[in-house]
């Protein structure tokens, strides 16, 4: 195959090197044309850099087709490689297209349909930005980037405002999801995972530092105790476990420098209840600066929503009755704007626990029956355990809807 790359600055020398560096599994390319307005740089990375041989350089206006197209006869070129400004980027497209020649996008970008050629793809540079929105991209749901400044482009890149660029930051089923559960729960944002274990992995990494100290129930999820126990106990993080139902206790245990409180309510598998608002209270009198955090998946929200009750993070593994079908895994952090965006910015993003969007749609999905299974569960819980209650070989059943439960 032979190769025009169209632009020999830094991106183009990059893709150019690439190729040579390939040794003989780029012999593929029998032919590297590299190409510049500037003539002499091409000739210096085709020469100098590349050694010459089957790299070779032209001058080309990437603002003409004409140029592009006789450079292309001339070389029979059957792949372009674009590595100029985005301001070329259409007419270069367009050119390949009509010359039936393959085009690859070096720069970082991002592919879309072009609002007047439904059926054809063009690409946005995402590299130098600001953002403006014009009408005639806007037809076509995206956003149109114009260059000035990498600080703006890395920060239109992790922001929403300017469309989904990365799916493991944002990503618009994912996003539904999140706001289908910001709403249940009565939180400003929420965030799926890939299972409940990421999210609070997600949550603690982000949120923790060696010398930080987590107060935890002792009745918590086996990966959760893992985590905490274990692998942050490595990196100097002190946690201490006792039963939140003795309040007292949990008043005394805070410290200075405890950052979060964690605990279940219903817990699994014991199904005890601790007191969502005295814990939030007891929590906000003795150690201010902690953050409450609560795993709410066997109650969901149907049954139960503790930022009501002063929580500040609810999570779940959206996996069980969020989901209710057995086929979509998940997790979900749901908070104020302030805490989930930075949980997004640092935990989601470098620890890379994202939700797959097939499985936020399933989930989604399993939303808008949770009414209905709650209630049916519910009913045939509290059945099951009033039969099993009343017989005389059963000696304890653990359910929080019998009078002798504790937490009835």
């Amino acid at each position: 195959m032979k190769i025009l790359i169209i632009g020999a600055g830094g991106v183009g020398t990059s893709a150019a090197m690439i190729i040579k560096r390939a040794g003989k599994e780029g012999d593929w390319a029998e032919k590297v044309v590299i190409s510049d307005y500037n003539f002499a740089r091409a000739e210096e990375v085709a020469d100098k850099i590349c050694g010459g041989g089957k790299f070779v350089a032209e001058r080309i206006d990437a603002r003409s087709p004409e140029s592009i197209r006789e450079i292309i006869g001339k070389h029979e070129v059957g792949f372009v490689m674009n590595a100029v400004e985005p301001l070329f980027n259409e007419v270069i497209f367009d050119t390949c297209l009509e010359a039936r020649v393959g085009y690859l996008d070096c720069a970082m970008t991002l592919s879309v349909q072009h609002p007047e050629k439904p059926f054809e793809l063009t690409n946005v540079k995402l590299g130098d930005y600001q953002f403006d929105r014009h009408e005639q991209w806007e037809k076509a749901g995206v956003m149109a980037i114009v260059g000035s400044g990498v600080e703006q482009g890395m920060a239109a890149a992790r922001s929403t405002e300017a469309g989904d660029c990365y799916t493991r930051i944002s990503n618009p089923t994912n996003n539904e999801l999140g706001k289908a559960m910001a709403a249940l729960e009565g939180g400003e944002m929420g965030l799926p995972f890939a299972s409940g274990a990421a999210a609070f992995s997600a949550l603690a990494l982000t949120l923790l530092k060696a010398g930080d100290h987590v107060l935890c129930d002792d009745t918590t999820y086996s990966a959760t105790n893992y985590l905490l126990n274990e692998l942050l106990a490595k990196f100097g993080v002190e946690t201490t476990q006792l039963d939140f139902t003795n309040y007292d206790a949990v008043g005394r245990a805070l410290r200075p420098n405890t950052r979060f409180v964690f605990f279940e309510t219903p817990c699994n598998p014991t199904m005890k209840i601790i007191d969502l608002a005295r814990i939030a209270q007891i929590v906000k009198e003795s150690a201010s600066e902690a953050l409450t955090v609560v795993d709410n998946t066997f109650a969901t929200p149907f049954v139960s929503t503790p930022l009501a009750c002063g929580i500040d993070v609810v999570m779940h593994s959206s996996t069980k009755f969020l989901g209710g079908h057995g086929d979509a895994i998940g997790g979900i952090l749901v908070g104020s704007k302030a805490v989930i965006e930075e949980i997004q910015s640092v935990g989601l993003k470098n620890l890379g626990g994202c939700a797959s969007p097939f499985n936020s749609f399933l989930i989604l999905r399993g939303l808008k029956t949770l009414e209905l299974r709650m209630k049916h569960c519910s009913t045939m819980a509290r059945a099951v355990a009033e039969f099993l209650d009343a017989h005389p070989k059963v000696a304890s059943v653990y359910y929080p809807g019998l009078p002798s439960h504790p937490g009835y």
